[in-house]
């Protein structure tokens, strides 16, 4: 079938055309095949090398970067993506993205280049790291031995849940260590099955609510261990037993 294209004139078979234009004059187009958006800037932490990206700090790499560039072209055909690349500028980020998209059953390429401001900044979680802030002290005390053994164990956890280790002091019965995130802190504590005391210090107020330190003292030594523990197993069987008494249930001594 012989087609004439609109805009030049040509005329040619059906291969040789994209809806109803000839492939030089469709190629020419590109505002019905995605949308651009105008980039606000990219805040980006000098200190860690991370991203504010979808409102989160993540890990600059080429697929997450690229990933959020792919998603904020509204495309309005089936699209997949040849290639991709960028290059790091002073005040900004040029970015390259090739695309072939599906239309009317053939198959057009583009190239979509958009410049991104970028902010240089320091995220929150270096800046609370600069500033000394922590959230919780883990006291360990005991014999040389063990404090060391289980000290570097929880470290080692510590780092594994990416919770930032703000300092480790050496005291003369063990070592304080200092986190920034106290729910993961004791997440990590209470899944290794450590037993402990705790302490809440009121440090402040943010936005009317009032901000807790907290203090967890773990001793090593056999007797303690054994006496949270059982006192960790009547909690439970407490917990169990108003389960099936309901909410009047009281413990009488």
């Amino acid at each position: 079938m012989t087609k004439m294209c609109p805009t030049c004139g040509f005329t040619g078979s059906s291969d040789e055309f994209v809806a109803s234009f000839c492939r030089n004059c469709f190629d020419g187009q590109s505002g019905d095949l995605f949308k651009k958006p105008n980039f606000s800037d990219i805040q980006y932490c000098v200190k860690c090398k991370k991203a504010l990206l979808e409102g989160k700090w993540v890990e600059f790499s080429d697929s997450a970067f690229k990933d959020w560039f792919f998603k904020k072209i509204k495309f309005r055909h089936d699209v997949k993506i040849i290639d991709f690349n960028f290059v790091f500028l002073k005040k900004s980020i040029e970015a390259n993205l090739g695309v072939e998209l599906t239309v009317h059953g053939k198959k057009i390429e583009r190239k979509i280049h958009a410049s991104i401001p970028l902010n240089k900044t320091t995220c929150v979680t270096c800046s609370r790291l600069a500033g000394g802030y922590h959230e919780i002290i883990i006291q360990v005390r005991g014999n040389e031995k063990d404090v060391s053994k289980n000290a570097n164990h929880m470290l080692k956890l510590f780092e594994e849940q990416d919770n930032h280790v703000v300092a480790v002091n050496p005291q003369t019965t063990g070592v304080d260590i200092l986190l920034m995130d106290k729910r993961r802190a004791m997440h990590v504590l209470n899944r290794q099955g450590y037993h402990f005391d705790v302490n809440n210090k009121l440090v402040g107020r943010r936005d009317g609510v009032n901000l807790y330190r907290k203090t967890v003292l773990i001793r090593l030594d056999e007797e303690f261990q054994e006496k949270k523990k059982l006192v960790a197993q009547q909690r439970h069987h407490l917990k169990e037993l108003k389960k099936i008494r309901g909410k009047d249930f009281r413990v009488i001594n």
